[in-house]
């Protein structure tokens, strides 16, 4: 049954004997089954979402979004609300969020002694990927500098708390530290083979 939506359905329903709020009820309890039997998912973009619940803070985010243009001026920049001053060599230029670089990218692109390094320095690497990535770090052969930042990251006693790592994560790096010892002590020891 659908919903009542003229006069004439209205007067149907009395002829009929059902009230309206009967039609109403059988009319949602339909759309209810037909959602049930055809549960497909509605799927919103995140331009869509912003439009939709009429989000406007943080301006430059929903600017970027949205796909907007750069404002040409320093009056229409102030009307949008974004934050600082008004920058003339992006003016009119489609706005785009920032791409912060991600360090499996950095990685894949170069060498990883340098790669690692550059990571490392500049604190793109949290507390626990250094832990996963413990083993790749040392074998990579970074710099003294680079080997002191990782040690002094590892023992500040409040990275380790805010980090939350269960103790065997803990455990593991340092049997696989203890094990990458093991095979280089046993690599110096050996003799040199001629023409090596």
């Amino acid at each position: 049954m659908s919903i009542v939506t003229s006069e004439a359905d209205y007067y149907a329903l009395k002829v009929s004997g059902r009230g309206a709020a009967d039609a109403v009820v059988d009319a949602v309890t339909d759309t209810l089954q037909s959602r049930l039997v055809d549960p497909s998912p509605i799927h919103f973009t995140l331009k869509e979402l912003v439009r939709k619940l009429h989000i406007s803070k943080p301006a430059l985010n929903v600017m970027c979004i949205l796909g907007k243009l750069y404002p040409n001026d320093a009056t229409a920049f102030s009307k949008t609300g974004l934050e600082g001053d008004w920058d003339a060599s992006k003016a009119g230029v489609c706005m785009k969020l920032p791409i912060h670089p991600k360090w499996k990218v950095e990685l894949a692109s170069g060498k990883s002694r340098d790669a690692w390094t550059k990571i490392i320095m500049s604190d793109d690497l949290c507390h626990e990927l250094i832990l996963r990535n413990l083993k790749s770090i040392l074998c990579s052969r970074i710099s003294q500098t680079g080997h002191d930042i990782v040690l002094q990251r590892l023992s500040d006693a409040e990275l380790v708390i805010e980090g939350k790592q269960l103790p065997f994560v803990y455990l593991t790096a340092y049997i696989t530290v203890e094990k990458l010892h093991d095979m280089l002590s046993m690599t110096t020891n050996r003799k040199r083979l001629k023409g090596k």
